[in-house]
């Protein structure tokens, strides 16, 4: 009798406890710092929503999503550490060290790394969690115990591997703590997400559930269609207002208004890699979105989707983190 008093007393608190936790909603952020470079990661939720001009697509997972881009100055952090000699066998060896921007002479380390292509992101999020002690995403064995360390791509550096575990085709670790790419549909939910704000032409999805989404044609964050140079202007660095007087260029992260996530960049200043091997086509190309420095405005909307050979390296191109599990 006591112990089942007991047990309904415990049952009986911890529900309580759950109850009363505090729930997280779309927007709410975290502060993460490795060593001296901080960042901030945002909770964008789960659900349907409108994908593309006239689908929808579901995140059936909860995610968070970085509020900027990688910046070079945290991506030296990891960088040096994961390539010192220190590390013996498990060093990381990069095709690519990295640059701040467009224009290294006129740039400061808040610049977005680029000068990266979709095998040094990869491997960039696993040293992330080795460096904090989380579990690595990206594997070449099956068995998930084998982190992916090496970008160079060996006899493929200019050729895609398919080979299951390979640099272009790894074992993505399903129930990993740590950071990881974004896959295309999560980033277009966090360059869509409104909420409750029905202005400016949102679309409520689904119909009655009060929450609301960017049109299509409208880029992440602005107040009118991509046609409306000025709104463009005011959340994304692009063809017609990158240029600050030394020629168009990348711009330091998070120096414009944030779109309704809270996130900056989304759309404009470089293009982000994403997980997904490219829609309709053969596995040749991996998943870029957002547009950048030098893209017209149309290649800024969110729906726009681009794609590139993971072993493509541009100075227009970076990527920012997301993570599954907290």
């Amino acid at each position: 009798m006591k112990k089942a008093l007991f047990n309904s007393l415990f049952l009986f608190t911890l529900l309580v406890l759950v109850s009363c936790a505090p729930q997280l909603k779309e927007g709410d952020s975290i502060s993460q710092k490795v060593n001296s470079q901080a960042f901030v990661m945002v909770f964008a939720g789960s659900g349907t929503f409108p994908f593309g001009r006239t689908a929808e697509a579901t995140v059936f997972h909860p995610f968070w999503i970085a509020q900027t881009e990688v910046s070079l100055a945290l991506w030296k952090e990891v960088y040096d550490w994961a390539t010192s000699v220190e590390r013996g066998e498990a060093r990381y060896t990069f095709a690519n060290e990295g640059k701040p921007g467009s224009h290294p002479t006129e740039s400061s380390p808040q610049h977005p790394v680029t000068m990266i292509n979709w095998r040094d992101a990869l491997i960039w999020t696993n040293a992330l969690n080795e460096m904090l002690g989380l579990v690595p995403v990206y594997h070449s064995n099956a068995n998930l115990l084998s982190p992916l360390r090496d970008s160079t791509g060996g006899e493929y550096k200019f050729l895609v591997n398919e080979e299951p575990g390979s640099i272009d085709n790894p074992f993505v670790h399903p129930k990993s703590n740590g950071y990881r790419l974004p896959s295309s549909v999560e980033f277009e939910r966090a360059a869509r997400w409104k909420g409750l704000d029905s202005a400016n032409g949102a679309l409520e999805h689904p119909l009655g559930s009060g929450l609301f989404w960017t049109p299509p044609l409208y880029v992440s964050g602005a107040k009118d269609v991509y046609t409306n140079g000025r709104a463009v202007a005011d959340v994304a660095w692009f063809r017609e207002s990158s240029n600050q007087g030394s020629g168009m260029q990348a711009q330091p992260i998070a120096q414009l208004i944030p779109n309704d996530l809270g996130l900056f960049d989304v759309s404009g200043n470089v293009w982000e890699w994403c997980f997904d091997w490219t829609l309709g086509g053969e596995n040749l190309a991996r998943t870029t979105r957002g547009g950048g420095w030098k893209s017209e405005a149309l290649s800024l909307v969110v729906t726009e989707i681009s794609g590139l050979t993971p072993f493509s390296l541009y100075d227009f191109q970076g990527f920012r983190l997301a993570r599954s599990e907290w």
